[in-house]
């Protein structure tokens, strides 16, 4: 029995002994594994940092992009109010000159008017006149007949 045990206790020493031997392969194995990763994340980094900067300058531009866009909506917005003053002052400029015509036209009765009066008073004025003329003839008529009569 007690070689039985023996060398159940050899095997399974041998065993172990192969069982460690796998393992320590193993342990190289991952060791070699580990520093080729740790070579490739090496060689990963600047690739990593020039992503990190174009996210950083895409972001970057995504903002610029944000702000013309903004501005340009603001620029769209006081044109649009500019458009609507210089339509507003088109309308007054018109309403103006309705009212500056309008003005003439009354201006262009009024002394049509005036004309008219002084035309009629020049008129009246020449009938006083030869009705004062007719009044003097009739009047030295009249007098060459009282001195006739008398």
């Amino acid at each position: 029995q007690r070689e039985e045990r023996m060398g159940e206790l050899a095997e399974q020493l041998e065993w172990e002994k192969s069982q460690g031997e796998l393992m320590g392969e193993a342990a190289a194995e991952t060791q070699k594994t580990i520093s080729h990763l740790q070579s490739e994340l090496a060689k990963q980094g600047p690739i990593l940092e020039a992503l990190d900067n174009l996210q950083t300058r895409l972001t970057s531009s995504e903002q610029r992009r944000r702000d013309a866009e903004s501005a340009l909506s603001q620029a769209r917005a006081s044109a649009s109010r500019a458009l609507r003053t210089l339509a507003q002052a088109r309308e007054h400029r018109a309403a103006l000159a309705r009212r500056a015509q309008e003005g003439e036209e009354a201006v262009g009765r009024e002394a049509a008017k005036a004309n008219a009066a002084e035309e009629e008073r020049k008129g009246q004025r020449r009938e006083t006149e030869e009705a004062l003329e007719r009044l003097k003839e009739a009047k030295g008529r009249e007098r060459a007949l009282l001195e006739g009569l008398g």
